[in-house]
């Protein structure tokens, strides 16, 4: 009986919706990771302008085509990791008002790094964009590390208040 009623709490939480979600996060992941250029800028903590300007000057033609395809792909990728992140929060801290607002401002900064970079990539690298743009990206990491981590905290809350409680 025990098991039985985690695994409903368990299968209320992970929703077709949600399990939806992530499974189109993995796959977009995945097809990013294998187009993807050897290096970017959206997996970088922080990095300077010119370090910015160094990595995107390194690479040919055809890496700047598959940065830019990976660029256009990551907009469906923040979308669905901040749908995802969104949905758990609000379940697992639903009285709490930045259980909204957090996945919103992960993904805001995302938009706008890879909004930039897209940018950037159709115009040209000496852009002065990219002399604030590991600022975002920092901001970016640092919003998602705070998210992830209370995202972690209460999936382990409610998974020890499950065993608990049954």
């Amino acid at each position: 009986m025990k098991s039985s009623a985690i695994k409903s709490e368990f299968t209320a939480f992970f929703d077709k919706k949600l399990i939806f979600i992530n499974v189109l996060l993995v796959a977009l992941g995945l097809l990013m990771m294998k187009i993807g250029p050897p290096s970017s800028l959206d997996t970088k903590l922080y990095y300077s302008g010119s370090e910015a300007r160094a990595l995107l000057t390194s690479f040919n033609d055809a890496q700047l085509s598959a940065y830019l395809t990976n660029e256009f792909l990551d907009l469906g990728f923040i979308v669905t990791y901040t749908c995802a992140l969104l949905i758990a929060l609000r379940r697992l801290y639903p009285k709490r008002r930045w259980a909204t607002v957090l996945p919103m401002l992960i993904g805001a900064a995302d938009l706008i790094e890879t909004s930039m970079i897209i940018a950037v990539l159709g115009i040209s690298f000496s852009q002065s964009v990219f002399d604030w743009l590991g600022v975002v990206t920092f901001l970016k990491w640092s919003f998602a590390a705070v998210g992830v981590t209370l995202l972690l905290v209460g999936l382990a809350r409610k998974w020890f208040a499950m065993r608990s409680k049954h």
